[in-house]
C-alpha cells in the first residue's frame, strides 16, 4: 500500500507571476494611516490600563488607612476607658 502525504499535482494551479505592482502614493499614505491608528489605539489602552490601576491602587489605600484609623480608635478607647 502506497501512502503519500502530498499529492503529486495539486487540485488549484498555482499563479507564479513575474510581475512586480509599484506602491502609489494612496497606499503609502493608506498604510502609514493605519498604522499611526493602530499605535494610537496602544497607547491609548496602555494608558486607560495605568488609570484603572492607580485607581484601585488609590481605592485600596484609602480603605485600608480607614481600617487602620478605625483599629486604632477602637484599641484606644479600649484601653483608657473602664467599663
Amino acid at each position: 500500500m502506497d501512502v503519500k502525504a502530498l499529492p503529486s499535482r495539486p487540485s488549484v494551479p498555482l499563479l507564479i507571476t513575474n510581475s512586480q505592482i509599484a506602491a502609489d502614493g494612496t497606499q503609502i499614505a493608506f498604510h502609514s494611516v493605519l498604522m499611526f491608528f493602530f499605535v494610537t489605539q496602544v497607547r491609548n489602552c496602555e494608558d486607560e490600563s495605568r488609570i484603572l490601576n492607580d485607581l484601585h491602587r488609590i481605592t485600596y489605600y484609602a480603605a485600608s488607612s480607614r481600617e487602620r484609623k478605625v483599629l486604632v480608635r477602637s484599641i484606644k478607647r479600649d484601653s483608657g476607658e473602664v467599663k
